[in-house]
């Protein structure tokens, strides 16, 4: 397969993709040059994969979009985090997806799925758990209020239902533990804890997650459905809009994890997000054990 390096810098004209991973390496640390071992060998077998078409690439500080040269209309994101291969893919066409403009976020340290991830997913092959697939029904979304001067929905008989958090992380509540975080050293710390603030009043006013069990890493919030810290539903926060993604059971032998992922600028609208989530990961995962 022949890769086409789209988008070099002036400085970088006659360079080659392979000389853009390497400058990972020159001078930048431990990190800097795992990324760049990693990328030379999952590009260099995707470089002998037999194919009729090229394969074009687009480069951004540290990540990469590929495409097909004759389908412009799917790509592949990858980066190197931690050590793992994060590849974010469209969500594929013959299945529905839970919320408008959601993607597929893929991690694995193997070469050989992070390959196979990506020829399958531009070429629109990736398969799905059952409950997605176009023929049958899915929960609907629910069609968010309009933001501006929507009251604060309640919850029944008017009251909020808190969230509840895990043991291990009690007694602190999720509202002090992200007000004492707007006060922490550290890049937009202060709009992030705001934003989650913003978001879980509105999960108890709306009595979302309310069977659920919380937790928190860092600025992120997990919903989970024991009383354990274990992979759930993740909802962080950026600058200027809210991302919330869930696992999908998928075989390992596909990718090591596999997320449905999405992102929006409004708290109502994540609100709903995360209700589709919950409907999702903790009521239909034996449908899926079981198909």
């Amino acid at each position: 397969m022949n890769i086409v390096w789209k988008n070099p810098s002036p400085r970088a004209e006659g360079s080659t993709l392979m000389d853009f991973f390497q400058g990972f390496a020159d001078g930048f640390g431990d990190d800097h040059a795992v990324h760049s071992r990693m990328m030379r060998t999952l590009f260099h077998a995707l470089a002998d994969q037999p194919a009729a078409t090229d394969l074009w690439a687009y480069t951004q500080h540290s990540y990469v979009w590929l495409y097909l040269a004759e389908r412009r209309d799917t790509d592949v994101q990858v980066q190197v985090i931690a050590g793992a291969y994060e590849l974010k893919s469209d969500w594929p066409e013959a299945y529905h997806p839970p919320w408008p403009e959601a993607s597929l976020i893929a991690r694995t340290t193997k070469p050989t799925q992070a390959l196979r991830w990506i020829l399958t997913a531009l070429h629109g092959r990736l398969e799905l758990p059952k409950r997605y697939r176009r023929s049958q029904p899915v929960p609907r979304d629910r069609t968010p209020p309009q933001e501006s001067g929507d009251p604060m929905p309640n919850g029944p008989f008017g009251r909020t239902t808190p969230l509840r958090r895990v043991s291990a992380q009690q007694p602190e509540r999720l509202q002090d533990y992200f007000t004492h975080l707007r006060h922490e050293p550290g890049i937009l710390y202060d709009q992030r804890a705001q934003a989650m603030l913003r978001l879980i009043q509105h999960l108890e006013a709306s009595n979302i997650g309310a069977d659920q069990w919380a937790y928190t890493s860092a600025i992120k919030l997990f919903l989970t459905n024991t009383d354990r810290m274990e992979n759930g539903i993740k909802i962080d926060t950026a600058p200027s809009c809210y991302l919330i993604s869930y696992p999908l059971t998928l075989p390992k032998t596909i990718c090591d994890q596999v997320w449905a992922y999405g992102e929006t600028e409004h708290v109502v609208t994540a609100a709903e997000m995360i209700r589709t989530a919950i409907q999702l990961t903790f009521t239909a995962n034996d449908r899926d054990n079981s198909d």
